[in-house]
This record gives structure tokens, C-alpha cells and sequence, in this order.
């Protein structure tokens, strides 16, 4: 059986400028070609009559209106099927039949599949389709109350660095810092705990800038090394008020955290400039937050500016001016259809005029993500066409590798067998590196070549926490291509894919970008991306199926295929990137409304199908997508380790740097003198007073200095006459002393505002 999709079938016509009736109209049967008026009536409101159609369809004047309703219909959720048993699509014996009800697919997706012949061939497409994005209700200017650098001290006890303040804390923010970075919006505090992201750029990390000359060529202006110190990126958590001085506590001993209630939710932010309380100049970062279940992005102003819809909220002076450089915002403020639809024209949406979410993924266009061509799937077992007229999805052939029978009777090709499974996943850290190109019109974009290189670092922190957390894979970039913002006319080996939109669609973009790739050979990247500035209609990004680690380059265009995926701008790009390199480590859609537990797309849970587009791999994007399904985790971790003899490669996942040593809480060695522990100055500390392998006190040993403010380094208690916490100001602070017979400073005590006496201080 042979299938071709509809955006070949409507780009034809469309390029050819010829009327439907050429393509279809005189050699399909009469049946199948009232049935096909039929349902395009219904979709277009062209014509009224099947006769009246066929008239219509071959006289010259209609051929325009024909192609704006064609236009309509290739992207309609209409899905019909030719059969034939010689010409495909074309034969005399065609019949066009509608499908069974509930198969409605998104208007905003190139959804149409015509089936015809008997061969063997599938052509799909990892498309992620989105709606046309949707105006906020509100935006705010966040207030940032204060960013606290941790110590820079990561032998050194809680004591020694926080309680002792013996050495000052530092007053630049530096890449590998850990800092308490506290805010105020939407009248709520929230405090972010953040540490470096180690691994999001690679020791030996370059860019390479380009520009256009006069004549249109494209030529390398010069290469830059990309250097881990200018980059600072940083994930974290949020944390409650009330538990955010105990965390400071760990923090400071630079442990990896586990997991606590008092954990609000995640945070990942890119620090552009420090700021300066002194002269009330406001720190400036980007990222996004969740707390309480609620999504913050913030931007910085002129990114908020360059994304804002018509409809956005006017930005206004806030109160304080040094807020005004950055603006937040709540995925729960993004307008629903009937608010934009009032806010636009003044009157109430009628329900019934509601246009309601995409009900199932615009599926894959590529021949290569296909069981027919892609090694990794397994070969399906051969289905009649009157079985494919009876399963729910058109998908239904689409990443069968798990529904090959075996001894034990196998797995679906939706991994319901293996939800929230992660055997086979790595069980430590390891890094993927890639490889990110930038095309013109995406440089364009962001005005310049070091936003566009900001912006691409900023999507990748945020992509590379979520892998991380989930895969226990990192995801760090080893090369930038950076292309100029103004698009060559002149094309060559080395700058094929970087074309205006009107040069080429995502999917021959991506097949262009492969063939790049694929020339590149063995450069120890495991995956290379693009960002385009090009959206095909609603697709805004598109991928190769497991390919992950995949180097060369296979196939011939327009489907040459490699390790690649294109992702294209917008509000929270970084989300398209997570859900195309998804599809690049093998992940399939999870499932959409009117699926069944038996669709070939990842369920809910083993008895409900719909995920009701709540995760990173929903195949049409919507707000809150932040995380992958439980079944997502189950498809990637069963296909790396080969379940139902489907595998993709991992040999380019490495482990990280080795002098990026991790530290956990509960471990000797940590800083932090725990329960069982006499003392614990950290990893690396040659100590005299305390055995750094026990964290137990030898040689006689009272105190360890390295754990303890009042110890001396004969390794007994200081005297009462040494200070162990200086004052910091003589009005309102006072120096604390030893005791003479303890090893501990006594609680640090402060006055309170406008008052004089003294009052303990937690």
C-alpha cells in the first residue's frame, strides 16, 4: 500500500496553479468524487450540489476560488482514503471513502492522507502543530528584593561560612555560583534557589559567526570560543519563605538537594547582568518558574516587546523604574478563545462557535519516521485495508517497534506496558552535546547575532533542566552556528538550509539541514538543531524519529535524513526544542481526545488515552506543557535499552566532566556536620583535627576548626576573648564571642528596626 500525503497532493496544486479536477476530479470514479465535493462543501461552503461541484471543479473561472478553498481544505480535520489497485491515488477504480466519526483533526494541521495501491510504503512526519498563539490578559514588572551569593567555599563547613562570616561573602555573580535570587509579583514572594547548570556547555564549546557580503554570498566572519565562564546559567528550586534559611544552610555546603514539601516547584534562569543595589540599577535574567503549580515566565522587556500580539497588555511605568526592565507573566493569563474573540470584536462567543482544541496530532509527513524505512522500528505485521478502516487513528502504522508478537506477547507501540518506567534510562548523569544553528531570519528576529546567541542559550538551560531531571541526561551545546540577519542569495554546500521563509517549508528545511549535518561527519556531536524563524502555517517545529547520536546522513531530498530536528521562535520556544528532541530520542505523541488505549500514541495511564495536551510531548502545543508524560518517560527509557528490539544508538551520551564532582546530603564529605558526625570540613580538606573519611575526630581532637567557628588549630576551644561573628554594624548588630567551652558561636543576635535593645536572631 502506498500513501501520500496531502501537503504533497495540495502543494502540487497549488504550484501548478491547476484545478482540483486535474488532479482528481477526471480519474476518480463519480462516487468517489461526489463524496469528495461533498465533504468539501461541507468544510469550504463552495457550491451547493455534487453536479454543480464537478461543474465548478473544470470551468476556468472558478480556479481561483478554488485554490483559496483548497487551501482550506488541505488543512481541514477532514481524513479520507483512495483505494485503488493501480495508479496510485489517480487509479479509475479509486474510491473515496469518509472515515468513521470522532477523527476530526486539527484545522491548523496538514492532516489529509489519501491511501492507494498495495505496497508497503508509509509517509508520515514528527510535526509539532500549535494554535496561533494567543494573546495574555496580564503581564506584570517583577520586583527583585535581593540576590544572595552563597560563599565560595565548597570545603568549608555551614559554620565557617555562614555563621562565622569570617570571609565575606562575594559581591560578583560568577558562572559556577549558587545564590538565593528572592522576587515579588502578583503580591506573592517567591524564593528562587539556584545553582550553575555544570554541563550546559562544553569545555571546548565555539561559536561561529557569519555575514552576508554585498553580493549576497555567505562568508565566516570569525569564531569565537564559547566559554563556560561567560555563560550564567542556573536551574534550581522554589522554595517556601518559612524553609528557605535551612536551605540557604545546605546550599552554602554546595550539596546536591533532594527532594522537600516545602519545594514549590522549579526554577531555571539565565543571569544577563548583576545589577547594583548602590545605584539602583535592577539585575536583568530571563528564564521561567513554577510555584504552587503555576507557571512564571519572565522576559526581558525588549523580548517582551519583540513577541507581543496586538492584543498583549501595554506595558506601563511601574512604581519602581528600576522594575522596568523585566516583565513576567502566568501561563493562567494567556486568553481563552472567547476572550480573544471578545476582546476583539466587542461581542460574546457563541458556544457552538467555540473553535475547540486540535483533537489528534497532525501526524508525521516523512517517509523516514515510518516503520518502512526507519531501522529502529520493528517491521508490523501485515495489515488488510478493511483492518485499517476499522482502528481510530491514522497512526495506526506509525512507531510499531513494540508490536512485533513475542514469546511473552510483546508491547504495544504506545508503551502502556511502560509507563512511568525508566529502566533503561542511565542510572548516572551523563551529557548530550549538540550542535545549534541559527538561520536568518531567526537572527533577524532577535535584532542581532549575540541576542539570537542569548536566546538560544536561554532555551537550551531550560530544555537541558528538564531532560536532566527526567533522563538523568543534560543536554549541553558544543557548536553555534550563528547565521547574519540578513538571508544570502547566493546558496552553497555550507549554507543550504539558511533560506527565507518563502525558500523553503520546515520539512525541506530539515531535509536540507540533514544533508548539512551529514557532510559535517564525525564531529562528537550527538544531535544537531535549527532554530528558523520560518513556521510552515502552524507547524512550528519538525523532527527525525530516534535519531539520536545519528551522525551521518541517509536518504535523498527531499527526505535526507540525520540526527537533526528544525525548531522554529516564539513566547516559549524552549518548549518546541524539548518536544523535537524528544522525537529525536524516540519519543511519539502522547495521545489527544477521541483516541482509545489500543492508539498508537503514548495514554494517560493504562485505562485512560487522552493526556489532555498537559505535557511536552502533546502534539499540539499548549500553555503549561512543562514536563514529559509518564508514558514518555516509559517510550524513551524502553527504546534506549531496546525493548521489543527497538534501540537507539546512545554512544554519544557521556559522562560529565570528571572535576564537576556531585555532592549529596547524608554523605561524609559534605561540609555539613550531620547526625553520626563528630566533624565534616568537606571533600579535599586535609584537616588535623578530624579523620575526612570518618568525619570523626582523631588525635584527641575537642573541635575541628574547619567545622566549628570557635576551634583553634590545636584543635580545642577557643577562648572566650575571640570573636566568632563579627559585628557588621554598630548600631545594630554586635559581635558574638566563644564561650571558652564549646566549639559553637552563640546565636547571632540583632536589634530590630527603630529599636535599640537586643533580640535573638534565628
Amino acid at each position: 500500500m502506498e500513501l501520500v500525503t496531502a501537503g504533497a497532493v495540495c502543494k502540487g496544486v497549488f504550484r501548478t496553479q491547476g484545478p482540483l479536477a486535474d488532479l482528481l476530479g477526471q480519474k476518480v470514479s463519480a462516487a468517489g468524487r461526489n463524496v469528495w465535493w461533498r465533504e468539501w462543501y461541507k468544510l469550504t461552503g463552495y457550491g451547493e450540489g455534487e453536479d454543480e461541484q464537478t461543474k465548478l471543479a473544470d470551468s476556468e473561472e472558478s480556479k481561483a476560488k478554488e485554490q483559496q478553498s483548497l487551501k482550506v481544505f488541505c488543512r481541514s480535520p477532514f481524513i479520507f482514503f483512495v483505494y485503488g489497485q493501480a495508479n496510485p491515488c489517480l487509479s479509475s477504480k479509486s474510491l473515496l471513502v469518509p472515515p468513521a466519526g470522532g477523527l476530526s483533526f486539527s484545522y491548523a494541521s496538514i492532516s489529509l492522507f489519501i491511501y492507494a495501491g498495495r505496497s508497503a510504503a508509509f509517509i508520515m512526519a514528527s510535526a509539532f502543530e500549535r494554535p496561533a498563539a494567543r494573546p495574555l490578559r496580564r503581564v506584570a514588572n517583577p520586583s527583585t528584593l535581593s540576590l544572595e551569593i552563597l560563599p565560595r567555599h565548597p570545603h568549608s563547613s555551614i559554620q565557617s561560612s555562614l555563621s562565622k562570616r569570617l570571609s565575606p561573602h562575594p559581591n560578583t555573580l560568577r558562572y559556577n555560583d549558587s545564590f538565593r535570587l528572592i522576587l515579588s509579583a502578583y503580591n506573592e514572594t517567591f524564593h528562587l534557589h539556584l545553582r550553575p547548570n555544570d554541563h550546559l556547555v562544553h569545555s571546548a564549546a565555539r561559536i561561529h559567526y557569519y555575514t552576508t557580503t554585498s553580493d549576497g554570498r555567505e562568508v565566516l566572519s570569525h569564531t569565537v570560543p564559547l566559554l563556560r565562564e561567560t555563560v550564567k546559567a542556573y536551574l534550581g528550586e522554589v522554595v517556601a519563605a518559612d524553609h528557605s534559611p535551612a536551605r540557604m544552610r545546605q546550599d552554602a555546603a554546595h550539596v546536591v538537594p533532594q527532594p522537600h514539601p516545602a519545594d514549590l516547584g522549579w526554577a531555571r534562569i539565565m543571569v544577563y547582568e548583576q545589577g547594583d543595589t548602590d545605584r539602583g540599577i535592577a539585575p536583568l535574567f530571563e528564564g521561567a518558574f513554577s510555584a504552587n503549580g503555576i507557571i512564571y515566565h519572565i522576559m526581558t522587556k525588549e523580548n517582551y516587546l519583540r513577541n507581543k500580539l496586538e492584543l498583549d497588555p501595554q506595558l506601563t511605568e511601574p512604581v519602581d523604574e528600576t522594575d522596568a526592565n523585566l516583565v513576567i507573566w502566568r501561563e493562567s493569563d494567556v486568553m481563552t478563545h472567547e476572550e480573544e474573540h471578545f476582546a476583539k470584536t466587542g461581542e460574546i462567543y457563541a458556544s457552538e462557535n467555540v473553535v475547540a482544541t486540535p483533537q489528534s496530532c497532525g501526524h508525521d509527513r516523512l517517509d523516514y519516521n515510518s516503520p518502512s524505512q526507519n531501522p529502529m522500528l520493528s517491521t508490523p505485521p501485515p495489515l488488510t485495508w478493511t483492518d485499517r478502516l476499522l482502528v481510530p487513528f491514522l497512526n495506526d502504522t506509525l512507531y510499531r517497534r513494540d508490536d512485533v508478537p513475542t514469546g511473552n506477547g510483546g508491547m504495544n507501540s504506545n508503551f502502556i506496558n511502560s509507563i512511568g518506567s525508566t529502566a533503561g534510562c542511565p542510572t548516572t548523569q551523563k551529557v548530550l552535546y549538540m550542535g545549534v544553528a541559527a538561520d536568518c531570519v531567526y537572527v533577524a528576529n532577535a535584532k542581532t547575532q549575540e541576542a539570537a546567541t542569548q536566546q538560544i542559550l536561554n532555551n537550551w538551560n531550560s530544555a537541558s533542566a528538564l531532560y536532566k531531571s527526567t533522563f538523568n541526561v543534560s543536554l549541553g551545546i558544543a557548536e553555534l552556528q550563528v547565521r547574519s540577519a540578513v538571508c544570502p542569495t547566493t546558496v552553497n554546500a555550507d549554507n543550504i538550509w539558511n533560506l527565507p521563509c518563502s525558500g523553503a517549508e520546515l520539512d525541506t528545511r530539515l531535509s536540507l539541514f540533514s544533508q548539512w549535518r551529514g557532510a559535517k561527519g564525525n564531529d562528537n556531536i550527538g544531535l544537531w538543531h535549527l532554530m528558523s524563524g520560518c513556521p510552515t502555517g502552524s507547524e512550528v517545529g519538525i523532527a527525525w524519529l530516534a535519531t539520536l547520536c545519528q551522525q551521518d546522513a541517509t536518504g535523498s531530498a527531499p527526505s535526507v535524513v540525520s540526527g537533526t530536528a528544525v525548531s522554529t521562535g516564539g513566547r516559549t520556544e524552549w518548549q518546541v526544542v524539548a518536544h523535537e528532541i524528544g522525537h529525536n530520542f524516540g519519543a511519539i505523541h502522547d495521545c489527544a481526545d477521541g483516541c482509545t488505549t489500543s492508539s498508537s500514541c503514548c495514554p494517560l495511564t493504562t485505562t485512560t488515552c487522552n493526556a489532555n495536551a498537559q505535557f511536552i510531548m502533546s502534539p499540539v502545543a499548549q500553555s503549561g506543557e512543562t514536563v514529559f508524560s509518564q508514558c514518555t518517560i516509559g517510550n524513551i527509557c524502553s527504546v534506549m535499552r531496546g525493548a521489543g528490539g527497538s534501540k537507539v544508538t546512545t554512544t554519544c551520551l557521556v559522562d560529565p566532566d570528571p572535576s564537576r564532582t556531585t555532592i549529596s546530603l547524608q554523605m561524609c564529605g559534605n561540609g555539613i556536620v550531620e547526625t553520626g558526625e563528630d566533624c565534616d570540613p568537606g571533600v579535599g580538606s586535609n584537616s588535623t583535627c578530624c579523620d575526612v573519611k570518618t568525619c570523626k575526630f582523631k588525635n584527641n581532637a575537642l573541635c575541628d576548626p574547619d567545622s566549628s567557628a570557635c576551634c583553634t588549630a590545636q584543635c580545642t576551644f577557643a577562648p572566650s576573648t575571640q570573636v566568632c561573628r563579627p559585628s557588621r554594624d554598630t548600631l545594630c548588630d554586635t559581635a558574638e564571642m566563644c564561650t571558652g567551652n564549646s566549639s559553637s558561636c552563640p546565636t547571632d543576635v540583632v536589634a530590630p528596626n527603630a529599636k535599640h535593645e537586643l533580640i535573638s536572631h534565628a
